[in-house]
């Protein structure tokens, strides 16, 4: 029987329920002027190259083994390591313009590498590239790196690698340990890979460990997602962080072939599903009001 708040929850819903933009950068890429964005783009760095602070960088790195059918980020599938190596001498092309729009030698106070799988490059490149950033810029000594990691690619030897080239958050894509779920989105994930993953990283002495789940995918239920909860505050992430699955057929085929796989592009009950991560707040979790949960511990 849904409470009052579940009821009152999916009445709103329902009453305000229409398309609205899903922002992951702002302005989004395909509004960019055209023309004159060079010489705005100049601008703007030849101004921020003034401002006494550091500055924050994010490096996309898109390649994938495989396809995660709910994914909705800009990725490339493919194992050609000759393609890899264009990019990253792309990469560094891109810095070399970027330290020199800015004007004088910036400090890199923050440093986030997201995907894709980031973890699809190797240790060395992975190396390199944090080289090819201290070429460029003044590395803050107490600035905050974090990174995206796959548990299913991502090693032990990669995440002591990153450790030591100063990564000290790290999220994990967990999404749900659901075995009918995964095969529905098309990721295979067991629990022991995420596990692994959170206790190599806990021992190296990483500060900030956060896990990613996502509710309304293809054949899940309000149960199952509970087990999944209730998985992973076991392992007592230090945040987790929950999304809504963005069902975006018009812009990604694979949402749609999803869709077909299971009958539905949305599962029943994703208001319910929506309210399950609160029994977190039972777990030592608290919600932050922006999808995501917090540890207590601090």
């Amino acid at each position: 029987m849904q409470s009052v708040f579940e009821q009152d929850l999916e009445r709103l819903v329902k009453q305000y329920d229409q398309p609205g933009p899903r922002y992951t950068s702002y302005p989004t890429v395909p509004v960019w002027p055209q023309g004159s964005f060079g010489r705005e783009y100049a601008e703007a760095l030849e101004a921020e190259g003034t401002k006494d602070r550091g500055i924050s960088i994010y490096l996309h790195i898109p390649f994938c083994r495989t396809l995660c059918t709910f994914c909705g980020c800009n990725k490339v599938i493919t194992r050609d390591a000759e393609l890899v190596e264009r990019y990253l001498k792309a990469l560094e092309q891109e810095m070399a313009a970027v330290a020199k729009g800015l004007g004088q030698r910036k400090t890199l106070s923050q440093l986030h590498l997201g995907g894709g799988t980031p973890t699809f490059l190797s240790l060395d490149q992975l190396t390199r590239l944090t080289e090819m950033l201290k070429h460029h810029f003044e590395i803050d000594p107490e600035g905050e790196w974090a990174l995206e990691a796959n548990p299913r690619v991502t090693t032990a030897e990669q995440l002591e690698g990153l450790f030591d080239l100063g990564f000290r958050r790290v999220s994990f894509g967990i999404q749900d340990i659901d075995s009918a779920v995964q095969r529905a989105i098309n990721r295979n994930q067991t629990s022991t890979q995420s596990e692994e993953a959170f206790s190599v990283s806990k021992k190296l002495g990483y500060q900030s460990i956060n896990f990613d789940l996502v509710y309304g995918l293809p054949l899940q239920t309000r149960v199952k997602f509970r087990k999944t909860l209730d998985a992973v505050s076991k392992m007592r992430p230090d945040r987790l962080a929950v999304y809504s699955f963005a069902h975006l057929p018009w812009m990604f085929k694979a949402h749609g072939k999803g869709a077909s796989r299971t009958g539905s592009a949305h599962c029943p009950g994703k208001i319910g599903l929506y309210l399950t991560p609160l029994a977190f707040h039972r777990g030592g979790l608290c919600d932050d009001r922006h999808g995501s949960f917090c540890s207590s511990r601090g």
